[in-house]
């Protein structure tokens, strides 16, 4: 069983409760929108650091922004290599952790997707399919877990198939309200047969912040591989 640790959050400008995550012990955090610059990276006490940060930033900028990244506990690292398996889409990063033992392998995706009415939000149509393609072909390498921010809104939308996909619990909905971004982001799962932890466990969502529910965060598994992870 993965604990794993959504944690959407501006790195650099907020009050960062390091010792929230200590105390958690997950064994994997995705972060997203760290607006670290160039080679900036983040330390967090008995973690190692994995991050794409965003290279196209305006000139007129007094800060990063968007970027991505995967803090893993130190002491899996003695059980398991790590290494980079894709970079080549901003905001998408995968990470591949092999077990040392019986070389099966874990593949870790975390994503920022930015809001509609962004700058960069026309990009939607061309980031899932790009997610989707990557999903495809690094599913047959092992498990996959992907998190992140997708500025999706996907109201009563549906992930599974409620006749055919019995063994995942129905969604416990929180957020009626929807978005284009929310509908490409279901048609994506459905299309994969990938279905959210969001709504499912005893807290309902995967991410909770100080202001309430996050309706926009997400953690993805594949639907066989639902009950690896808390």
């Amino acid at each position: 069983m993965w604990n794993v640790g959504g944690w959407p959050t501006k790195l650099p400008y907020c009050n960062f409760k390091y010792s929230t995550l200590i105390k958690k012990q997950y064994d994997i955090i995705y972060l997203c929108e760290t607006w670290l610059r160039k080679d900036q990276t983040v330390s967090l006490p008995g973690y190692s650091w994995f991050g794409q940060n965003r290279l196209r930033i305006s000139q007129r900028a007094i800060r990063g922004s968007g970027g991505v990244g995967i803090l893993v506990k130190s002491s899996l690292l003695q059980d398991y290599n790590a290494s980079t398996l894709d970079s080549q889409m901003e905001g998408i990063l995968w990470l591949k952790l092999t077990d040392k033992l019986t070389s099966q392998n874990l593949c870790l995706c975390v994503c920022y997707l930015p809001p509609s009415s962004s700058s960069r939000g026309d990009c939607a149509e061309e980031f899932l399919d790009c997610l989707g393609s990557q999903i495809t072909l690094y599913r047959n390498l092992g498990t996959i877990c992907i998190c992140g921010d997708f500025n999706s809104r996907c109201g009563n939308l549906q992930d599974i198939n409620l006749v055919c996909d019995t063994d995942i619990p129905p969604r416990k909905i929180l957020d009626v309200e929807q978005n284009l971004h929310g509908k490409q982001f279901i048609d994506l799962l459905r299309s994969l047969e990938l279905c959210t932890l969001n709504g499912r466990g005893k807290d309902n969502y995967t991410y909770i912040s100080r202001l309430g529910c996050s309706v926009v965060d997400y953690c993805v598994v594949e639907i066989d591989e639902f009950n690896k992870f808390s």
